[in-house]
């Protein structure tokens, strides 16, 4: 049976799981309440995710901000499978994975484990115990089996400690954390698990961006040294080979981090607590994690594609592109350099891109380099002849291997919403950059009236002033607009 102590500790840990918050889980083995359990280290080291997989629903790859990316641990043959390069259940062994029929539920971008022997009291003889620190990125599912909307991406740092044994206080590092354990009894067990990023998707793939876990470790001939190249199978990279036990480096807390060490702090004697004492250390890990190589996409947007019908000239058919595409980090591989930040040289096509089984590509017209201005870019296109030849989508490329589309539409200017407390009308000013558009004034509540684009819309007269007025036109555009007021 269940403590009130575990119970009520499951419970908060859920609370904060919901919230993709940090939860952090310690029991010991008879089941009773520890004074505190402190753990510091607060790293941001992971930079960004990939795009989602539009087959399994996850982020395809996460990069940390020296550069390195590491994909989706799934397994690309049977050979990969049986040599442990990917991090499974015993019982995951089918292959090729087929989702969601024949998905894992549990799976993993990067691992770094490291076991601890560590001496256990006089009395049990010359025996040691196992102190097992896990520290991930993981992919799974919010309730725990595979379904299609559940996913959930979080990092992991996990210490379990069986036997722990003596009286007192006990200090474990890990190359990303420091935790204290407090009042520890001699026979419990410590089982800390700090999770971070266990919210839904998409928003929650972000959250473990800003966790303890990061950089990602590599392999090193000595702890804290310089990387070594990664291992290759079968033409993939690897941070190292899983099964062989390696020397790492790249801990954010120092070259001296690059291990785990248990410290122990004995009871007070004359009121004076001692000092701390290595109990166990240990600088070797089991390192997975497949490496992306080749180019990353940015993180490009495209705002807005839109005809535009010049006024003046209304025979003038173009369409204006805009963007926005922060600077990115390249991707390296262990051993090289860490990446530098760059700007990205965005090219636009006026017309959809080629679609290849969801894999898109450049169409097969001549691009135009877009015009920037720091993170802002954009660019209008040469004249059509008619409406029919203009492009129903346009194409923008990064040089990195990104490719983006955004269906052309029209683009609605809102000058004006005033609502007149007085004769309980609401005008609107608002027109379309295509000068054959019908527009429609919505509410919350739904549609008020339609017209040609270019005038002043008044409705008939309303109760009410809405907070917001969303404009839609028959050609695709959207805006929105808050609600002024008078008594005029």
């Amino acid at each position: 049976m269940k403590s009130k102590y575990q119970t009520s500790a499951r419970s908060f840990a859920c609370s904060l799981l919901a919230m993709g918050l940090t939860a952090t889980v310690f029991t010991t083995a008879n089941a009773q309440p520890v004074n505190s359990v402190i753990s510091t280290g607060a790293n941001v080291g992971l930079q960004r995710s990939g795009p989602i997989d539009p087959i399994n629903g996850f982020p395809q790859w996460y990069q940390d901000k020296t550069g390195l990316a590491l994909e989706l641990l799934t397994p690309k043959s049977l050979a990969e499978l049986t040599a442990g390069y990917d991090v499974l259940l015993p019982t995951d062994t089918v292959y090729p994975e087929v989702f969601p029929t024949s998905w894992f539920v549990e799976h993993f971008y990067y691992m770094a484990r490291c076991i601890m022997n560590v001496p256990v009291s006089a009395g049990a003889g010359a025996q040691t115990g196992r102190c097992t620190v896990s520290c991930a990125q993981e992919a799974s599912f919010a309730t725990g089996v595979t379904k299609p909307g559940d996913q959930i991406a979080f990092t992991r740092i996990r210490i379990d400690w069986r036997g722990v044994p003596y009286d007192g206080d006990y200090i474990i590092e890990t190359p990303y954390s420091t935790t204290t354990f407090t009042t520890i009894k001699a026979g419990d067990r410590i089982f800390n698990t700090e999770d971070v990023g266990l919210a839904p998707a998409p928003a929650g793939f972000q959250l473990s961006l800003n966790s303890k876990v990061g950089p990602y470790l590599t392999a090193s001939a000595t702890p804290g040294g310089a990387e070594l190249p990664p291992v290759t199978f079968e033409g993939r990279s690897y941070l190292a080979d899983p099964v062989a036990l390696t020397k790492v480096t790249g801990s954010p807390l120092g070259a001296n981090r690059n291990a785990c060490r248990i410290w122990y702090v004995g009871p007070p004697v004359n009121n004076v607590t001692p000092a701390p004492v290595l109990l166990s250390e240990s600088t070797d890990f089991n390192l997975f994690g497949r490496v992306k190589t080749g180019a990353m996409p940015s993180l490009t947007q495209i705002i807005r594609a839109s005809r535009t019908f010049v006024s003046a000239a209304p025979g003038d058919r173009r369409v204006d592109v805009c963007a926005i595409a922060p600077s990115t980090l390249a991707s390296r591989l262990p051993g090289a350099p860490a990446s530098t930040v760059a700007q990205p040289t965005l090219n636009v096509y006026f017309a959809p891109p080629v679609n290849t089984n969801g894999v898109l590509s450049a169409p097969a017209v001549t691009p135009a380099v877009m015009n920037r201005s720091g993170t802002q870019y954009s660019y209008q296109s040469a004249q059509y002849a008619t409406r029919a030849a203009m492009p129903t989508a346009v194409t923008v490329t990064d040089g990195q291997g990104g490719v983006f589309t955004l269906p052309v539409t029209d683009n609605i200017v809102l000058a004006s919403c005033v609502y007149n407390y007085t004769t309980k009308v609401l005008t609107v000013n608002a027109n379309s950059t295509d000068n054959g558009a019908l527009l429609t004034i919505n509410t919350v509540d739904g549609p008020l009236t339609t017209t040609k684009s270019g005038f002043n819309y008044t409705t008939g007269v309303l109760p009410f002033a809405p907070c917001d007025v969303i404009v839609t036109s028959n050609q695709g555009g959207i805006n929105t607009i808050e609600t002024a007021t008078t008594k005029k």
